[in-house]
């Protein structure tokens, strides 16, 4: 196939990047945690009430959504280890946030719609290559 421009705009792990520009490891750069999002059904009876947990290291949230019944739950994981796993997420939150999140926990790594991944910054020196081009992200240069 040929093209005059190829435009690449399709997130963090990007194949598009990889094909152009090279593997993922040479420009992310980890920020140092995890996150973790699913739903779950309203195990803590909160209605439309957003609850925050915090333990060190670690906050957790769960909120509402647009359906009835079902909540969100949120996980920030502040954690040096890079390539957590998400049983490894699992074991490191443990009991941290005390037997109140037990049941939001019971669904970690459970839910249909899991999603858990790094929190991470993809730094290129340049936007383009020959007649390849990537929108979004950043050029390795800090504000």
């Amino acid at each position: 196939m040929e093209a005059d421009l190829v435009v690449g705009a399709d997130g963090l792990h990007s194949g598009v990047r990889g094909l152009a520009f090279g593997p993922e490891r040479d420009y992310r750069h980890f920020l140092g945690a995890y996150l973790a999002v699913y739903t779950l059904p309203d195990v803590l009876h909160a209605g439309p009430t957003v609850a925050s947990f915090a333990a060190p290291g670690l906050a957790a949230t769960v909120y509402p959504t647009a359906t009835a019944g079902l909540g969100r739950a949120l996980f920030l994981i502040r954690t040096p280890i890079e390539n957590l796993t998400p049983a490894a997420a699992r074991d490191l939150i443990g009991d941290a946030f005390g037997p109140r999140l037990a049941p939001v926990l019971e669904h970690f790594g459970r839910a249909g719609d899991f999603y858990f991944d790094e929190i991470a910054q993809i730094r290129m020196a340049s936007w383009s290559r020959g007649r390849g081009v990537r929108a979004g992200g950043r050029t390795g240069r800090r504000p």
